[in-house]
C-alpha cells in the first residue's frame, strides 16, 4: 500500500481578479517528516503556493483549479472555523517578515502563549512553562526576559526564532516557511538553518521551505521543486536536481550558485 502524503497539492492554479495567471497546474507532495523546497525568483508563484496551502490567499488572488489535501482531507470545502483548527495544530507558518507578523503592542511571550492556548489543553501555569521551554528550544536564551519583550526590542534573528516558536506552539506536523532567512546576515542565517534541522530531527517535522536561494534549500531539504512564472519546471531529489538538472533554467541556477553543501 502506497503511503499517503501528509500534504498533497493537486493541479493548483491561481489567478488575479483581473484574470492574470499566477500559478499554473502545480502539483507537489510532502510526506510525513519530509523536507521539500520550492525554489524560484520573485514573482514565480512560490509564496502564493505556500499561502494557498494554508488557505490564506489575499483577496486579490483566486484559486481557479485544483485542490489541496491534508492527510487525505480536502481543504477547499472547509469553513474558516474548521481551517482555524488546522492552522497551528497541523500546519505552522513562518513568515518572511516576523516584525510584520507579530502584534507590536503585545509582548512576544504573550503571543506565543496565545497560539498554544488555541490548540493545547494546558492550564495557565503549564502553558507559561511550556512557552518558555519552547522559546528555549528555539534557541532563545533567557526566555523569560525575551517573553516580556516587545517585538521591536528584539533583533531580527531573535524575532525569527520567536516566530518559529509561535509557529510550533500548537505542535504542528508540518512547518511552512516563506523565505525566513532572507533578511538575516549570513551568520544568523546559518544558525537558523541549523535550528530548523535540529527541530526537524527532534520533532519529526515535515517542512515546506520557500526560497530564491538554492544554497539554503540544499542545506535543509531532500526534495526540490523549481518554479518560474507560475509553473513547475523541474522537481526531484536535491541530489538529482543539483547533480543532473534537466531544465535549462535549473542548469543556469546550479551553475551560478556557489559551492553547494547538501544537508541536513
Amino acid at each position: 500500500m502506497v503511503e499517503q502524503a501528509f500534504l498533497r497539492i493537486q493541479n493548483l492554479s491561481l489567478a488575479s481578479q483581473e484574470g492574470q495567471s499566477l500559478v499554473k497546474d502545480l502539483s507537489l507532495e510532502v510526506s510525513a517528516g519530509q523536507a521539500v523546497g520550492i525554489l524560484g525568483e520573485s514573482g514565480s508563484g512560490k509564496t502564493l503556493t505556500a499561502l494557498a496551502a494554508m488557505r490564506l490567499l489575499p483577496p486579490s488572488v483566486i484559486q481557479t483549479q485544483g485542490e489541496i489535501y491534508l492527510e487525505g482531507l480536502a481543504l477547499g470545502p472547509l469553513s474558516e472555523v474548521e481551517m482555524c483548527k488546522i492552522r497551528g495544530a497541523k500546519l505552522g507558518f513562518v513568515f518572511q517578515e516576523p516584525a510584520a507578523a507579530f502584534n507590536p503592542v503585545l509582548p512576544v511571550g504573550v503571543q506565543v502563549a496565545e497560539a498554544m492556548e488555541l490548540h493545547l489543553p494546558l492550564g495557565k501555569v503549564e502553558r507559561k512553562n511550556a512557552c518558555l521551554e519552547l522559546m528555549e528550544e528555539c534557541g532563545l536564551q533567557s526566555p523569560a526576559d525575551i517573553a516580556r519583550a516587545y517585538p521591536h526590542q528584539l533583533s531580527g534573528g531573535m524575532l525569527q526564532r520567536a516566530m518559529i516558536a509561535a509557529a510550533l506552539a500548537g505542535s504542528p506536523q508540518l512547518l511552512i516557511a516563506d523565505e525566513p532567512t532572507t533578511a538575516l546576515d549570513v551568520t544568523i542565517q546559518a544558525e537558523i538553518l541549523q535550528l530548523v534541522n535540529r527541530l526537524r530531527s527532534s520533532r519529526g517535522l515535515a517542512l515546506l521551505w520557500i526560497s530564491h536561494d538554492l544554497g539554503v534549500l540544499a542545506s535543509v531539504c531532500e526534495e526540490l521543486v523549481v518554479m518560474k512564472s507560475g509553473q513547475v519546471l523541474e522537481q526531484g531529489s536535491v541530489h538529482r536536481v543539483l547533480g543532473a538538472p534537466n531544465d535549462p533554467y535549473t542548469k543556469e541556477l546550479v551553475a551560478a550558485a556557489p559551492r553547494l553543501e547538501v544537508g541536513p
